[in-house]
């Protein structure tokens, strides 16, 4: 709240508004702005502008035509979400134009770059050919180009579909501030930055899985609220015709991690030590929003993912599982082996368990593609010895066994569509068979065990030590996995050099179903914090009979 003294009047009332116009853009003063941004940071904007890899198609603001973008022609994005499929109207985009009527939040985008002087608009919906499959990949993969070439990327960070507008641009109106009299004194809603930061934490925008990306990627944005228009470069906002230091806007969580934009470590060549955490974070941030439809889980990261294999060395990725080489292997990095350790050591990713574990059939089990749910510890294998002495090797589509390095020299990691690379990979690793228990451990009274491992009844033989394999909240799963134990279906495969402690934290359980294996879970660190003694590994003390195997994993 603002409180004010009323002046001394004695014909002044309370207002019963905060004197904002619900329906009023300052495009001037935004204009303005803008240009004071592009002033102050233009060295920080400056970079080497390269032609895309695919030709890109944008909207005529004026014409309402679909044009190629041309070298030097600037744009602005738009970011928003669709909502629920419509029945069609019958009159579908396609080129060269758009169709008379798009949705209120297109249409109002496209008044806005007009009146900012920007002739072209690029929106995903229509130009992009959503009917042809390969050009609509050859975009997706090109997303990062996208939004990071865009002049501006506009964010419709209200309502939950298309058709809610932008507030304040033509006919959905802003929220307005209503203030109350209190003697002689007005009190006034204060919406400065922890109002704003809630309404983008709270929208449908802020959820879903394909706007993480388009705010991540884009190196300025202007955000519309119910409340008011924003702009942010990550160095300062614009607040309708309010100025302020971006710090102030800092307790907006648009990343979970960060409370602005790490665009040093998306844009500029840095060496491996800040780019690991933060593929690691994007990862883990983007696995906590919402899809429609589950088959777009990895192409809703792909333009993140693609920035990221232009770093030094590149950080490629195999479904969706970052390849990051292990820090002692940059001395002598050989992408046929250094590659293959790095796949190894990411593939001891975890998932918060705290409900019940979906799956998503159309990606493997060994990728947190594969499964909707949020994923964490995508750093723990940092401290991990790149010596794994574990063997890759990929199952093609025609049942071919390949080894890493063919797999690696065909170009399947640099030129494959993500959405053709083979599922299913083998791994030659040390590995032990998982047995159950005869009845739920009784760890109710035990007050250092407690939750974690409270419905977790999967013991590492005579020690009866528990692992993170399904969720109390899972009855049906946990039941069906405890079956499997007791059938020797359940195997525990050691990611990790059996000869060096950390071992410990390089274990996944996999399941075995007609001669292939799932992965269902893991050992993480807290586990065996918990429920190991400090001395031997349990191996070595007999409790386990370690055996080299492959295993088939998809």
């Amino acid at each position: 709240m603002r409180m004010r003294r009323e002046e001394s009047s004695p014909g002044l009332k309370c207002p019963d508004k905060w004197p904002v116009d619900p329906f009023g853009v300052d495009y001037e003063e935004l204009r303005n702005k803008l240009a004071f941004c592009d002033d102050r940071n233009r060295t920080r904007y400056r970079k080497k502008i390269t032609p895309p890899p695919h030709p890109i198609t944008v909207i005529n603001c004026h014409t309402r035509q679909l044009e190629p973008l041309e070298p030097g022609m600037k744009y602005v994005c738009l970011s928003y979400v669709w909502g629920p499929p419509k029945p069609s109207s019958g009159d579908e985009p396609g080129y060269p134009h758009i169709p008379n009527y798009t949705e209120k939040t297109v249409e109002d985008a496209i008044t806005v770059t007009a009146n900012l002087n920007y002739q072209y608009i690029w929106v995903d919906k229509y130009c992009i050919n959503q009917k042809d499959k390969e050009e609509k990949m050859a975009q997706i993969k090109q997303m990062d180009y996208i939004y990071a070439q865009a002049d501006l990327t506009i964010v419709a960070a209200a309502g939950n579909h298309a058709d809610y507008g932008l507030p304040g641009v033509s006919t959905q109106p802003r929220f307005t501030r209503r203030s109350f009299k209190l003697g002689n004194y007005i009190l006034s809603p204060n919406w400065g930055p922890v109002r704003l930061a809630g309404a983008l934490k709270q929208s449908t925008w802020m959820e879903r899985g394909w706007t993480y990306q388009e705010a991540l990627l884009s190196r300025r944005r202007l955000f519309f609220t119910d409340y008011c228009y924003l702009h942010d470069c990550g160095e300062c906002h614009i607040e309708g015709n309010e100025s302020m230091r971006f710090e102030s806007w800092t307790q907006c969580p648009l990343f979970v991690n960060h409370g602005k934009v790490k665009e040093h470590s998306l844009w500029m060549s840095y060496n491996l030590s800040p780019v690991i955490p933060d593929v690691c974070d994007r990862i883990q941030e983007y696995s906590m929003r919402k899809l429609s439809y589950q088959s777009d889980s990895l192409n809703a990261i792909m333009g993140v993912l693609h920035t990221f294999e232009s770093s030094n060395p590149p950080i490629y990725h195999y479904q969706g599982v970052p390849i990051i080489p292990p820090a002692e292997a940059l001395l002598d990095f050989d992408p046929r082996t250094t590659l293959m350790d790095g796949f190894v050591q990411s593939l001891r990713w975890c998932l918060d368990t705290h409900g019940v574990k979906k799956r998503r059939p159309a990606f493997p089990s060994w990728s947190w593609v594969g499964w909707d749910n949020p994923c964490y510890n995508l750093t723990l294998n940092r401290s991990v010895s790149a010596s794994t002495t574990v063997i890759v090797e990929i199952e093609d589509s025609s049942g071919e066994r390949i080894d890493w390095a063919q797999f690696t020299e065909r170009g399947y990691l640099k030129d494959a569509d993500p959405s053709e690379l083979p599922h299913c990979i083998w791994l030659e690793a040390e590995t032990f068979v998982m047995a159950s228990l005869d009845a739920p451990p009784p760890f109710e009274e035990d007050a250092q065990v407690s939750e974690l491992v409270r419905n977790m009844p999967i013991e590492v033989s005579r020690f009866k030590s528990c692992v993170k394999l399904f969720s109390k909240h899972d009855a049906e799963e946990m039941e069906r996995l405890w079956a499997k134990c007791e059938a020797g279906k359940v195997v525990a495969v050691v990611l990790g050099d059996v000869s060096k402690p950390v071992a410990t934290r390089s274990i996944i359980i996999v399941e075995e179903q007609d001669g292939v294996y799932r992965r269902v879970g893991n050992f993480d660190d807290n586990d065996f914090a918990m429920l190991f003694d400090i001395g031997p590994m349990f191996w070595e003390r007999g409790a386990v009979e370690l055996r080299r195997r492959w295993i088939r994993l998809s």
